[in-house]
């Protein structure tokens, strides 16, 4: 059962970077401005600019978002080759790197964003120095 899992956190972690990679010809959402964000699991790429903190990549979305995931592909020795989160409401030593929250969201990398509402022409920055419309 643990080797079934193991591979499909493999494919997975290997479609949501190569979506992230190939961004809008796939039809995945890129960071900056995009059409909608629907309530529930959206996957969209990360910034295309540069690294950015999690509160300021989901400092635009208002109360409309819940949580945000990443996959960390460095090598188990490094401490990877697991997800990372970044979730809204709670204490902040759950998004500590301590606990396996995201301490910045990679260029281009592949994000799972979940909301709790649809939202229209939301905006997330492609840099720190980014400011919300």
């Amino acid at each position: 059962m643990r080797g079934v899992f193991r591979k499909g956190s493999v494919v997975a972690a290997t479609t949501l970077a190569l979506a992230a990679i190939l961004g809008g010809s796939l039809g995945l959402a890129t960071a900056g401005t995009r059409s909608s964000l629907v309530a529930g699991q959206n996957v969209i790429g990360g910034p295309l600019k540069g690294d950015v903190a999690p509160a300021k990549f989901v400092s635009c979305l208002g109360n409309s978002w819940t949580a945000l995931y990443i996959w960390d592909n460095r090598s188990a020795e490094q401490g990877g080759q697991r997800w990372q989160h970044y979730l809204k409401g709670v204490p902040d030593y759950v998004n500590s790197s301590a606990t396996g929250g995201i301490v910045v969201v990679p260029r281009l990398a592949g994000v799972y964003l979940f909301m709790s509402a649809a939202m229209s022409s939301p905006f997330l920055p492609d840099s720190n120095a980014d400011t919300c419309p």
